[in-house]
């Protein structure tokens, strides 16, 4: 079945149809439930701030903010004729799980909305719809299986079916810090604690901190971070270690409300940047300017890992299907902007075909590794999709079928 004899279906979202959506959402997850979850995302954007509220709490809060202004919208009675930029997400969700609601049991789909409802971090709960929406829109049917009773039961999350054909489909959903060494939230949180005060004073520049592990997570090691810049300040000294051996190294000069372009100073950051490093930029904006930046670079002398976790959800992966029909795993990866040059020769390359030489069953199709959703038309037409590769199994064994065309 290589997808030849597959009728394709259309999630294209007008913005006629825009309004209705949210209606849809608002029914799907009630208006006290949507009314809480607002008020818990508003507090905290309320009493956060720098760069831990612009880099991480407003990026993981648009699909509840779009919510809020359609709502706003709705209730004054003008409702854009055009969708705004936010909307697009609430909207994408509302239209597949809109198509996938005849395939689920109130099961699954009340379990969709617990789920969305109680996460701080949605990305991996869409990758499902949207995993699945991909398949019903290349013409599959959709049949999810429901969670098992029986423990260590295999059941994989859906299958996808074509006339005779069944491919069962397993998702593997990563988190934003699984096996990394450094948690970007709390790193975000040290940036606003060390950064803000130095750009409040004038200073600009960077700073640098290496950690020979772990980055700690305890008030105690941010207070040691935060008092050790102080010191480098006054000192002739640019850098300093801390007893845990971490490294600080410090390159600031005070020279009053200096205004750079935006721009430019983020490339050039990204030009320095290690490549293992997580990087933020903490500064006063004016425009496309900013005023007194501050460049906050950490990272771990140890390696991620990050590939070894995933590899860990690959062998899970690989136990929950059933072993009659062919299969497919797809795994969540977040914050991948390409994955063009990993096809070969990479890391993620290698761990995966180690996966398929010594532990993937004959059945498994292929590993598709996706990121966050992406924007891929513009205009009023709402369609996205992720960076996506497809790995195939070298070692599949065809009498569970002929490969398949993912994309």
């Amino acid at each position: 079945m290589s997808g030849k004899f597959l009728t394709p279906r259309f999630l294209d979202v007008y913005s006629g149809d825009a309004i209705n959506y949210f209606y849809f959402l608002e029914n799907y997850f009630g208006a006290d439930e949507i009314e809480h979850r607002l008020e818990q995302v508003n507090r905290a954007i309320r009493t956060e701030s720098g760069v831990y509220l612009r880099y991480w709490l407003l990026p993981n809060s648009q699909f509840w903010m779009g919510i809020q202004k359609a709502r706003k919208f709705i209730q004054s009675g003008t409702f854009p004729n055009t969708i705004p930029p936010q909307f697009e997400r609430p909207i994408e969700i509302a239209a597949k799980l809109q198509v996938l609601r005849r395939s689920m049991s109130s099961r699954i789909w009340n379990d969709f909305r617990k789920r969305i409802l109680g996460s701080d971090y949605l990305s991996p709960i869409f990758f499902e719809i949207d995993t699945a929406a991909h398949f019903w829109q290349q013409g599959y049917d959709i049949e999810w299986y429901e969670p098992a009773s029986e423990r260590n039961s295999q059941i994989p999350e859906f299958a996808i079916i074509s006339g005779n054909r069944r491919i069962e489909i397993e998702c593997k959903l990563k988190s934003a810090d699984a096996g990394r060494k450094i948690a970007r939230p709390r790193f975000y949180k040290l940036v606003d604690r060390v950064a803000s005060p130095l750009s409040d004073r004038g200073y600009t520049g960077k700073i640098k901190i290496v950690v020979p592990n772990r980055m700690p997570t305890n008030s105690e090691w941010q207070n040691q971070v935060s008092s050790s810049v102080e010191k480098l300040l006054d000192s002739a000294s640019s850098q300093f270690f801390l007893e845990d051996g971490t490294e600080i190294t410090l390159d600031v000069h005070k020279l009053g409300d200096i205004v750079v372009p935006a721009a430019k100073t983020i490339a050039e950051a990204q030009m320095t940047k290690h490549p293992y490093s997580y990087l933020a930029i903490f500064a006063k904006e004016y425009g496309e300017t900013l005023i007194n930046p501050v460049i906050f670079e950490l990272k771990s002398r140890t390696d991620d890992h990050f590939l070894a976790n995933v590899f860990k959800e690959l062998k899970k992966a690989n136990r929950q299907f059933t072993g009659k029909n062919a299969a497919l795993i797809c795994c969540f990866v977040p914050e991948v902007d390409s994955f063009v040059g990993l096809e070969k020769d990479s890391a993620l390359f290698r761990m995966t075909a180690t996966f398929f030489y010594k532990h993937a069953k004959p059945n498994v199709l292929a590993v598709v590794y996706s990121s966050d959703a992406i924007r891929t038309e513009t205009g009023i037409v709402v369609s996205k999709s992720s960076p996506a590769i497809k790995l195939d199994n070298p070692y599949y064994d065809e009498q569970f079928g002929s490969s398949i065309s993912i994309f």
